[in-house]
């Protein structure tokens, strides 16, 4: 007799989860869901602020029975961040430094990403010099998992 198994791989079990409810860690516009286990609570392309519910674990059954399940999910909105950084600089500023404060400001967003998050635009808003100083204020669009687990 031969048996045949399928044992999930350890970093791809989901881990264990105690609340009943996803919430936005932050305000954004939904993109899309990965709902492995609960009901979405917001349609897509809707404006969430951070506390709404977006994936609940009370489930009702073909018999309008409700039932509680753990809640297990990814909600991916868009986002927007605006970084401000500086350089201190005895002299004009020449390409090599603009390039190096863009990445000093893509260093400090990305202090907050989790590996799910993407950036997908980065616009110059302002960039200036005053006295020895060069400023660069940059804003990201972000595509971010929001969803924490509500305890």
């Amino acid at each position: 007799v031969l048996e045949i198994a399928y044992k999930r791989p350890v970093d791809s079990q989901p881990k264990s989860r105690t609340g009943t409810q996803i919430i936005a860690k932050k305000r954004g516009v939904l993109s899309h869901y990965e709902v492995y286990s609960g009901v979405k609570k917001v349609p897509l392309h809707q404006v969430v602020n951070e506390g709404d519910v977006l994936v609940d674990g009370i489930i009702v059954d073909t018999s309008q029975k409700s039932h509680s399940t753990q809640v297990y999910a990814k909600v991916y909105a868009k986002t927007w961040e605006e970084v401000k950084v500086s350089l201190n600089a005895q002299h004009e500023p020449n390409a090599l430094e603009l390039f190096r404060l863009l990445l000093f400001a893509r260093n400090e967003l990305y202090q907050d990403f989790s590996d799910d998050d993407q950036i997908l635009k980065e616009n110059i808003l302002h960039f200036s010099r005053n006295n020895d100083k060069i400023e660069l204020y940059v804003q990201y669009e972000l595509l971010q998992n929001i969803a924490v687990l509500q305890e």
